[in-house]
């Protein structure tokens, strides 16, 4: 049952050192039977800045028994990265003497994987795959506060399309979504990999430029507004397009 079992499984002493591993553990490790057992469970690719595996080993310890469970990302030869969700239980005898304690490794990287899809998912408009206004926020503040600390110049852009409302009234809101999607991937076009744009609210647009002072981001504002001018939009919403106003802050 140990060998053949679908998780990593492995036997550790009180030093922390493994004494015996089952295939699985092998395999999600990237690490042979024999490079396994004797070393510290601490010894394999403990990643910097967070708690120690051997933190939750002695939490095993102190807590009679009870689960120590913790996720962590492991780099092996197989893989670049690989989520485990590692847990520590005690095992006595029936006496209730210490025998060993049993390491537990399961593969969530699939889980760790959606997690993050669903979370960029979050953070992004789908109609027009700028962030939506909460996460611009976020990556405004973090952006405003390394230009404080190293002086550098910052640009935010206003878009606001004019007679919008206009468009959903007379051609429908599926014209509205269409000429808002085109928007959208125009802009990101007329951007940079470094700057932020965020879908502010409905028809209008924000967009932080990095180290870029005024003269430089009304280029970026010229250069966006004249584009969707000349842009040839599909499905004879053409003559749709509303104005554009863009403001330089």
């Amino acid at each position: 049952t140990f060998e053949f079992a679908e998780i990593g499984l492995g036997m550790v002493d009180f030093q922390g050192r493994f004494i015996e591993v089952n295939r699985k553990l092998s395999e999600l490790l990237g690490l042979s039977k024999e490079e396994l057992v004797g070393i510290e469970v601490r010894d394999v690719a403990e990643p910097t800045g967070e708690m120690t595996a051997l933190a939750y080993f002695n939490m095993a310890l102190e807590d009679n028994g009870n689960l120590a469970v913790y996720e962590k990302c492991y780099e092996t030869n197989d893989q670049p990265t690989v989520w485990v969700e590692v847990s520590f239980r005690l095992v006595r005898t029936t006496t209730g003497k210490p025998v060993c304690v049993v390491a537990s490794f399961r593969d969530i990287s699939e889980h760790k994987y959606l997690q993050a899809m669903l979370a960029e998912q979050a953070s992004v408009d789908p109609l027009t795959k700028a962030l939506t206004r909460k996460n611009f926020e976020e990556r405004s503040h973090i952006e405003l506060s390394r230009t404080f600390r190293h002086g550098y110049k910052l640009s935010l852009l206003l878009i606001d399309m004019d007679y919008f409302g206009l468009i959903n009234d007379k051609y429908g809101t599926a014209a509205g979504d269409q000429i808002l999607s085109e928007c959208g991937n125009i802009i990101c076009k007329c951007l940079r990999l470094t700057d932020l744009l965020g879908r502010w609210d409905g028809e209008q647009f924000s967009i932080l430029l990095a180290e870029t002072g005024p003269g430089g981001a009304k280029r970026v504002a010229d250069r966006i507004r004249t584009t969707i001018e000349k842009f040839v939009f599909p499905d004879g919403v053409q003559n749709h397009v509303p104005e554009i106003r863009i403001g330089v802050v």
